[in-house]
């Protein structure tokens, strides 16, 4: 690998980005190669539906934390040790579950109650998964 390495004379060392003809990184040339690398993959393909340039980014923001299961429900509060008490960890709506991203957003009953409005304002069937990347994955697909 060293032996790969070119040195210039009397130019000064710099970084380079090998993925651009001109050597300079972008935000535009990284998610192009994100997503020419593992085109067909359902992790790339949820990621550029959560990142989709019409969403407003605090939007994609949130469905990207919602999709990793960093939203700060009471579990991950607890499992963080920002609470301790077990019973801190229910469903704050429900009381019924664990409060996790997936109950929240998906498998609560106030939450299913929801998505079946929507779904019946959009006229659309709405497949549920365990978790939200599983449902993530299931819409558009």
């Amino acid at each position: 690998m060293i032996a790969d390495v070119k040195i210039s004379q009397g130019k000064p060392d710099a970084w380079e980005w090998v993925h651009d003809k001109d050597g300079h990184y972008s935000t535009k040339t990284a998610y192009s190669l994100l997503t020419q690398e593992q085109k067909g993959s359902r992790g790339t393909e949820i990621f550029i539906r959560i990142w989709n340039p019409l969403f407003p980014s605090k939007v994609s923001a949130f469905n990207w934390q919602l999709v990793l299961d960093r939203i700060p429900t009471r579990m991950n509060l607890l499992r963080r040790g920002i609470t301790k008490d077990m019973e801190e960890g229910r469903c704050a709506i429900c009381e019924e579950a664990d409060e996790n991203a997936g109950h929240l957003f998906l498998n609560c009953k106030c939450a299913r109650w929801i998505w079946k409005a929507c779904a019946k304002w959009w006229g659309a069937k709405i497949s549920f998964g365990t978790y939200c990347w599983n449902t993530f994955q299931n819409f558009g697909a």
